[in-house]
């Protein structure tokens, strides 16, 4: 039966096919479209590209020329999304789309083109004290009138002129599988100028296990077949630069000025510590007369979380990652991750000390030991200071080339001497004067995220619970309540504020903030107490169940039932979480579940509940402890991270159904 319905499923498609011209079709897409004639597509594929070539080309003068041909046939109504294509850039001057050409060529064989009016290019605006800034641009073309069986092309090419010079980044695999997909570089000579001595690099990353027929020409080519579509629907996976392959391609013009080179992390630190130097203006802002070093840190620390401001937006893409002056950033008072790390370090740099930038990658995959050199390695730009003695701070790293203070400006929450929670198990790169300084971020430089949550309440006959909840917050999750009462419109504050607490209120529901601690206030966790009445109590024929804020939800499963897992498993997760409540029960109860003491590779949770009689109701004490872990089971021990995931999801399912669940008493 299986083979049967292969069989009518390629003759469905070989009929559909007749239908369709392909003289219709552009040349580079007949052979293609030809040649799957009478081929089944995957299983499960909603579309079917047949292929994907890219050319990309360097024509000097830091300018690559990128072409991209596509030819997607529509299996089902999921594949529709086909009819879109997307060309992102840098914004600005540094990318220009040339031209883009579109066909639909329907299974009736009527042939449809791309209209001008169905090409919109967006560009990412910012507008800060009356300057317009451009962060990115994305130009989207759409095709009319797709549907299942046809067969869609598009043609595109591109002007880049990289900020941090030649080079581009090639994903290959995406959510349908390729057929055939096809990378090519060169170096285009022109009359006016020979590219020989411009040397040219193709790195292919993570190939295995997922590219099974792969072809590599050093420095010219790749061709892959049959390259499989992306995993469907599979959680906790590591980021897609640390897991699925992609290609560095990279262009070193000896004769290009202005962007780091790539022939060592040594020459690409060297570029970057000397466009922070002429830019590093010795400047006294704070006065620190009076006070010794590390007051005087803190000082200048503090008054840029109050005066500047952070915008995490590529600025000007020109600049790559050139800053702006000391003194430029200091009269605008805004500037994103390099502009307030050289203003920071300019104004240190006042009191005397050796200061450098530092480049590292937060949140978007790690750098790996054995990357190319390239600038786009990195997506984050810090502060280190050369101490000459320890200020016993825990951001210090102790080196060969001395000790060092890390310090992260663009985060007004996090107090000097600790760095945000982004850089927590990262490595980062210090600029010195002719040399690159990898370091590991210390283990205790991150400061601890946790949360606690006191709640005393009484819960009404009616299945409300009226009481009052004290938070007190640090690391992360402190930022995020510190930013709301900093930064966020106090309209916005009742709408955001309980549902990070845990409390899922109706909008007339009552609720006050009774006091909060000052979001500038660095120097402990940040502590808010508020008033509240919401539905977080209810009954279920013999059990009364509390609702309780703060104690975690169920955990979804890792991949389909059934589904055959294809990615490591990866957590990266970090939290002190405790819960403690006393509420008052119009009823005599007793817990379903009095104690759970667990340790999974994911979390320890510790859960205690008692409930004594006080009138004719309950007192109901619970108590919750728990932390969250880092993870990792690799490819060769998956089998394991699934049990342990079925585990620790069975953990949470029984705490929230017993744990909070109490049994009413005659």
């Amino acid at each position: 039966m299986w083979r049967l319905g292969r069989f009518l499923l390629a003759l469905l498609f070989s009929l559909t096919l007749a239908a369709q011209s392909m003289s219709k079709l552009p040349d580079w897409a007949r052979p293609h479209a030809t040649a799957a004639l009478t081929a089944t597509p995957p299983p499960e594929a909603d579309a079917w590209v047949l292929l994907d070539r890219t050319e990309i080309a360097y024509v000097g003068s830091g300018t690559i020329k990128l072409k991209r041909y596509r030819l997607t046939r529509v299996v089902t109504e999921q594949g529709l999304d086909e009819n879109q294509f997307r060309l992102s850039g840098f914004g600005g001057r540094s990318s220009e789309v040339t031209r883009l050409k579109g066909w639909n060529l329907r299974p009736d064989g009527e042939i449809k083109t791309l209209d001008a009016d169905r090409v919109i290019t967006r560009e990412g605006r910012l507008r800060l004290n009356g300057n317009d800034f451009t962060s990115g641009t994305d130009t989207v073309a759409h095709l009319p009138m797709v549907m299942k069986g046809s067969l869609v092309a598009f043609e595109s090419e591109q002007i880049l002129r990289g900020p941090m010079g030649p080079v581009e980044v090639v994903f290959i695999m995406e959510r349908h599988p390729v057929r055939q997909w096809e990378l090519e570089v060169a170096k285009q000579d022109s009359w006016f100028r020979d590219l020989r001595s411009v040397r040219l690099d193709l790195d292919l990353r993570h190939g295995q296990p997922w590219l099974k027929q792969a072809r590599l020409v050093p420095g010219q080519s790749l061709m892959v077949q049959e390259v499989p579509a992306l995993p469907k629907d599979e959680r906790a996976t590591p980021h897609w630069r640390n897991l699925f392959p992609w290609v560095l391609v990279r262009f070193q013009d000896p004769e290009l000025k202005g962007v780091p080179g790539q022939d060592s992390w040594d020459a690409q630190a060297a570029w970057i510590q000397s466009q922070y130097e002429s830019r590093l203006t010795p400047i006294k802002v704070v006065d620190t007369t009076s006070l010794n070093l590390l007051d005087s840190l803190q000082a200048i620390h503090c008054w840029m979380s109050r005066e500047l401001t952070y915008k995490q937006v590529y600025l000007t893409p020109e600049r790559g990652w050139i800053p702006e002056s000391t003194g430029e950033t200091l009269r605008k008072r805004y500037g994103d991750c390099k502009d307030l790390s050289a203003c920071f370090l300019g104004q240190v740099k006042g009191l005397g000390l050796r200061v450098y930038p530092v480049l590292a990658r937060i949140i978007e995959g790690d750098i790996e030991p054995d990357e190319p050199v390239h600038a786009y390695a990195f997506n984050h730009a810090i502060s280190a200071i050369r101490l000459d003695q320890s200020l016993g701070l825990p951001a210090e790293v102790d080196t060969p080339q001395g000790r060092f203070l890390l310090v992260d400006p663009t985060d007004r929450f996090t107090p000097l001497g600790y760095l945000p929670g982004a850089h927590r198990g990262r490595r980062v790169m210090i600029c010195l004067e002719g040399r690159a300084l990898w370091v590991a971020v210390p283990a205790g430089a991150t400061q601890r995220n946790e949360m606690a949550l006191d709640l005393v309440g009484e819960a009404q006959t009616d299945g409300r619970l009226a009481g009052t909840l004290k938070v007190r917050a640090g690391g992360e999750s402190g930022d995020l309540l510190r930013h709301l009462f900093l930064e966020v419109d106090p309209k916005l504050l009742r709408q955001q504020l309980p549902a990070l607490l845990g409390l899922d209120l109706t909008p007339e529901a009552p609720f006050e903030v009774l006091r909060h601690g000052q979001p500038l206030a660095l120097d402990g966790p940040f502590e808010l107490e508020v008033r509240f009445t919401a539905s977080l109590a209810y009954r279920s024929g013999s059990e009364c169940t509390l609702d309780l804020p703060g104690v975690p939800l169920g955990k979804p499963s890792l991949q389909k039932p059934g589904q055959v897992r294809l990615s490591p498993i990866q957590v990266r997760d970090s939290l002190h979480l405790e819960v403690t409540a006393a509420i008052n029960v119009p009823a005599r109860v007793e817990p379903i579940l009095p104690s759970l003491n667990q340790d999974t590779p994911f979390r320890k949770l510790v859960w205690t509940a008692e409930a004594k009689p006080v009138g004719h109701g309950s007192l109901v004490r619970v108590s919750l402890t728990m932390d969250r872990k880092d993870c990792d089971f690799d490819q060769e021990h998956l089998a394991a991270g699934q049990a342990a995931w079925k585990q620790d999801r069975s953990l949470l399912t029984s705490l929230r159904s017993d744990g909070l669940a109490f049994k009413r008493l005659p």
